[in-house]
């Protein structure tokens, strides 16, 4: 994290960042993941070591030189429909390529390639599109550094190959508890484990107990129902401290489908950990006819209220 006033900014691998300096100057825009850093300089990836020993000047400046850092990282309105055109076109392109491997293996008996290459093509469109340089200030001017100069050897890449990999894929597990306040308000309570896509698209597969309220013709009792999640995570600040969650939740037991229509708010207290409140969450129930005589007991309206506390991996 960037600390920018009290609210912060948010740096990731695909972020672009440049440098204002102390003299009024301004550095061009640098890809986040391509930066070197130790604590005397920051250098792009062409650093002193990977550069030839005849090499005297390479591009980067001292950390001294640097009056504020820019970053180039949050768009809401571009990142939710960039996230969602590209989404979109990688899911159609992979369908595309496992129809067209399925048809080709039949007519070739399997002697075709395992990779058409559909999909990898359609990946790398979406990010060499998510990934385009910000326009370049007319006073921007590459920075150079004598080489012989930089006293501490050890400069190491900005991010590790773990904050990359979170920086697309955030494992996540997640419980949660609250309250049913339906025609008969009983407790619930239920655990989910998933993965979330470019901090946007939540997919995850859980279970909630449910609680039936004890009537004049049977008693209480507490049943699991297995749901699948799909939700949207948007992101409402540059720190990523604050996101609105917009999705469903699908369950089926062998009585009964619900769908439960998924809205709040998450609130990131650490890195890892995530808060998230749900409330007047409505369940739309269908109930099957039994299978033993008698009239099947409608469930009624149901309405979640819940408080969700989530492990980012």
């Amino acid at each position: 994290m960037l600390e920018q006033g009290p609210t912060g900014t948010h740096i990731g691998p695909r972020s672009w960042v440049r440098f204002d300096l102390r003299d009024g100057s301004r550095s061009r825009w640098f890809e986040a993941d391509t930066l070197r850093v130790n604590h005397e300089v920051v250098l792009t990836s062409d650093g002193p070591a990977r550069a030839p020993a005849r090499r005297l000047f390479v591009e980067g400046l001292r950390w001294d030189q640097v009056e504020t850092v820019e970053v180039n990282d949050f768009d809401l309105g571009e990142t939710m429909a960039g996230v969602t055109a590209g989404s979109a076109l990688i899911v159609t392109a992979a369908t595309a390529e496992v129809l067209l491997l399925a048809v080709l293996e039949s007519m070739t008996e399997g002697r075709i390639p395992r990779d058409l290459g559909i999909t990898r093509a359609a990946v790398e469109v979406v990010a060499g599109k998510a990934l385009q340089r910000p326009p370049e200030h007319p006073a921007a001017r590459a920075m150079t550094l004598d080489a012989s100069a930089v006293t501490e050897p050890d400069v190491r890449p900005l991010f590790s190959s773990e904050a990359r990999r979170r920086d697309l894929v955030l494992f996540t597990v997640s419980t949660e508890a609250g309250v049913d306040a339906g025609l008969a308000p009983a407790p619930v309570a239920g655990v989910a484990a998933g993965v979330r896509i470019d901090n946007f698209l939540d997919l995850q597969l859980g279970a909630r107990g449910v609680l039936t309220p004890a009537t004049a013709d049977q008693l209480a009792r507490l049943r699991s129902v297995p749901f699948l999640r799909l939700a949207l995570h948007v992101d409402l600040d540059a720190a990523r401290r604050v996101a609105l969650a917009a999705g469903a939740d699908f369950a089926a037991t062998s009585e009964e489908t619900r769908v439960r229509f998924l809205y709040g708010v998450r609130v990131r207290v650490t890195d890892r950990l995530q808060l998230g409140l749900y409330p007047w969450n409505p369940v739309a129930v269908n109930a099957f006819t039994p299978q033993v005589p008698g009239p099947a007991v409608a469930p009624g309206p149901s309405r979640l209220n819940l408080l969700e506390l989530s492990w980012l991996l």
